[in-house]
Parts: C-alpha cells; structure tokens; sequence
C-alpha cells in the first residue's frame, strides 16, 4: 500500500500540502482493491499498524533439483535450484483493527 498523494473520490482533498488524513490517521490506498462490492466486502481497515507484525523466520532453504519439469510435468532436461524461506504476519492485538 502506498500514500495517497490526492485520495480518492471519497472526499476531497481542500489543503494540498497536508497529508490525506482520517480520524487523524494517514490514509492509504492499495490499487489492488476491486471496484465492485458484494455482501460482506470490507471497504475500509482503520487500526493502530505499529501493532501488526512481520515475521522473518531466520534462514533460507536452498535444494537442488536433479530434473526440472514445465507445468505439464514433462522433464525439460535440465538441472536447477530452488529456494524458499519462511515469512509470516500476525497482529498482536486484534482489537487494535476496526474494518468496514
């Protein structure tokens, strides 16, 4: 999510070299939310982020691949890496978020 430099068309945006704020909170915007609403769509997060954590498991998995295969399982006759890790997140207070 990034700062929303003019807002949406929510409201309006009257003092320009302020940032957009509601209830005295920063407003973000995330461009992946959808345009169209059903029953049961959250439109909007209002919470204390500072209580929301990132979880980095330390260390990084390496394996080797003896026969790598495309997406039909056929074998492409070649020989690879894959890696992965272990990242999480978690609120530690979940009264510390509203959604509507």
């Amino acid at each position: 999510m990034a700062a929303s430099n003019y807002g949406s068309s929510f409201w309006a945006n009257l003092a320009q070299d302020t940032p957009i704020q509601l209830l005295d909170h920063a407003q973000y915007e995330a461009s992946s939310v959808l345009s169209t609403t059903t029953t049961g769509t959250v439109l909007a997060v209002l919470g204390d982020f500072s209580r929301y954590l990132l979880i980095d498991r330390i260390g990084t998995q390496i394996e080797f691949v003896q026969n790598v295969v495309d997406t039909n399982g056929v074998p492409t006759g070649t020989r690879g890496w894959v890696g992965y890790k272990r990242v999480g997140a978690a609120v530690d207070n979940v009264d510390s978020f509203r959604f509507c």
